[in-house]
């Protein structure tokens, strides 16, 4: 039987890095079970009639089966957000037709579907049109300094799945093109529609968790990542070596920046670092040439990080290795990636109090930022899980589970999946295609042979 040793994931808003696990909940699982959903609140959407329906890709979504409102807070600018704003209110300060508002919604039923826009223009009359699966609707925005809700036309649905909505300039009274707050749909098609509820735009966290087999210890885990050229959005985190303790990985932060992460928490439980008593604190041992930046973090719990800034490429296979060393009294992490056809130290730390062997190995991809790019897709391959026991064994990690935070009140999308790929996983989130995995779906990848690797010393 292989073991899953489950945690819970947590979110909050460094700069640098967003995904944790909570040192304070170890509970084992079976092979079947991954990591759980994330809480968050909800923004419940206008609605005459609810229910609960299948929205066809592993989620259960509560669906309206009359009339619904999809907020634009929770939509895009496109190709930016330059030209347009997005913001708690939908649209605003929008001074360019170049750039577009654009929404999307799951819709499960063939039929009618009825269109409307909650939309105001305060500098007099202007225009605007929506166009839903290839029909281009025009909106005509009286002047109004409040919200009204403008009829935009019908659209007959033939086929069900993932559709856009794109809402363009048109004409401008003034500076500005009409603020649009939200799109109301109703009629047949509107039966079942799954969009996005929640306070988030970001797209949700997928991970891949490794199962080891029952009774092994991981005294090294190794693992190879690749990010496909065009999933480079900014900003990304690929997340090679997860552990219980901590994570490793590569990051996109801007235009200009790329960075390599490697943090471990303390198992003091606060979002301060400075509450931190010394017998908790983790300590840096060791860090590497590459590091520009070792410090404390904190608001995700708190701990230490180093981050090496480096123009990591596209379509390039990196290496990863974490070393775990348990003693009496706490435990030795290394991190170390392989560049320049070399093993690379990024930093060694000590985590004193808890002494337990290196478990609960994953993956993940996460976007962290605010939602502006958040309908871009994101991908990742991950190849060729190993980890070498204390007696210098290597083993292959050759089952996982895919999970994602995917949820009807927290980043409800349907647009992730994942796939076997060789001796490993290929696996999305965003681009507003169907999915391709659900929650808690188990994989097997191929075996492979062993790594050929010097262990660094």
């Amino acid at each position: 039987m292989f073991i899953f040793n489950q945690t819970f994931l947590k979110t909050s808003k460094p700069k640098t890095h967003r995904m944790r696990i909570s040192p304070n909940i170890r509970l084992v699982a079976i092979v079947a079970i991954a990591f759980p959903l994330m809480a968050a609140c909800s923004k419940e959407a206008l609605r005459s009639v609810t229910s609960n329906l299948h929205d066809g890709s592993g989620s259960s979504a509560r669906a309206a089966t009359e009339t619904d409102t999809i907020l634009l807070k929770n939509g895009y600018g496109v190709p930016n957000e330059t030209g347009i704003n997005i913001g708690s209110n939908g649209t605003s300060n929008w001074t360019t037709n170049a750039n577009t508002a654009l929404a999307y919604a799951t819709i499960n039923t063939k039929g009618t579907l009825s269109v409307s826009l909650l939309a105001k223009s305060p500098d007099g009359a202007g225009t605007v049109s929506v166009t839903v699966d290839g029909k281009v609707l025009t909106v005509n925005v009286p002047q109004s300094t409040t919200y009204q809700q403008l009829t935009a036309g019908n659209v007959n649905i033939t086929n069900t799945g993932i559709k856009s909505f794109t809402i363009k300039g048109v004409k401008k009274p003034g500076a500005y093109y009409a603020d649009v707050n939200a799109i109301v749909i109703s009629g047949t098609a509107a039966t079942g529609a799954y969009y996005n509820k929640s306070d988030y735009r970001t797209c949700p966290a997928v991970h891949m968790g490794y199962n080891m087999h029952a009774g092994d210890t991981a005294a090294w885990f190794y693992n190879e990542i690749k990010v496909p050229a065009g999933s480079d959005v900014v900003p990304t985190f690929f997340m090679a070596n997860g552990f219980y303790a901590g994570y490793f990985g590569i990051q996109v932060n801007s235009a200009t920046e790329r960075r390599i992460l490697f943090s471990i928490w303390s198992d003091y439980n606060t979002n301060d670092p400075n509450e931190i008593p010394a017998n908790y604190s983790v300590r840096l041992v060791q860090k590497g040439p590459l590091v520009t930046t070792e410090e404390n973090f904190g608001n995700e719990g708190s701990g230490r990080h180093a981050i090496a800034v480096y123009n990591w490429h596209t379509d390039s296979t990196y290496k990863f290795l974490v070393h775990s060393v348990p003693d009496t009294g706490g435990v030795t992490y290394s991190g170390y990636i392989f560049l320049n056809n070399q093993w690379n130290l990024i930093a060694t730390y000590y985590k004193p109090v808890g002494v337990y062997n290196m478990e609960s190995l994953y993956s993940f991809i996460e976007d962290f930022g605010n939602g502006l790019d958040s309908y871009k897709q994101r991908q990742m391959i991950v190849q060729n899980q190993w980890i070498v026991t204390p007696g210098g064994v290597w083993k292959q990690l050759t089952t996982a589970n895919f999970t994602t935070t995917t949820h009807d009140d927290n980043f409800s999308r349907t647009d992730y999946g994942a796939s076997t790929t060789g001796t490993g996983y290929t696996y999305f989130t965003s681009g507003f295609i169907p999915s391709t995995a659900h929650d808690n779906q188990a994989f097997t990848c191929n075996a492979g042979t062993q790594p050929n690797v010097t262990l660094p010393q």
